[in-house]
């Protein structure tokens, strides 16, 4: 399975570096700008996901292998199909035909809607 890049900002830290830091931490990739998307309630410790988008400053990805097995990069395109399949997150997974994304109520549903919509509009 594939979703978007998500972790925890360290106190101090910014959004935007937040995103940086965990970008390049997972998927070895240096983002530059970075733009607010959406939020979302997590019910947990009372906390908040933020979703943002960054623009990559490199494409060459090498996966930590701690936190995340493997990361791909996937066109808007492929992200507006797999959106208009509908499919739910039960079933999520990548495979070289199909690309799932999770369901409507989460937070990386919306950051991919965002992208498909308009990929390069918010950055």
């Amino acid at each position: 399975m594939h979703s978007v890049v998500s972790g925890f900002m360290n106190p101090g830290e910014t959004i935007e570096e937040a995103v940086r830091r965990e970008v390049k931490e997972e998927t070895g990739v240096t983002v530059g700008k970075v733009v607010y998307i959406s939020s979302q309630p997590w019910p947990f410790a009372g906390e908040i996901m933020i979703g943002c988008m960054g623009v990559s400053e490199d494409d060459d990805i090498e996966v930590d292998g701690t936190e995340i097995a493997s990361a791909v990069w996937v066109t808007a395109e492929q992200v507006s199909e797999a959106l208009k399949a509908g499919i739910a997150a039960s079933s999520s997974f990548w495979t070289s035909t199909e690309f799932r994304i999770p369901p409507p109520f989460a937070i990386a549903h919306h950051i991919c809607k965002a992208f498909v919509a308009s990929p390069k509009a918010h950055l």
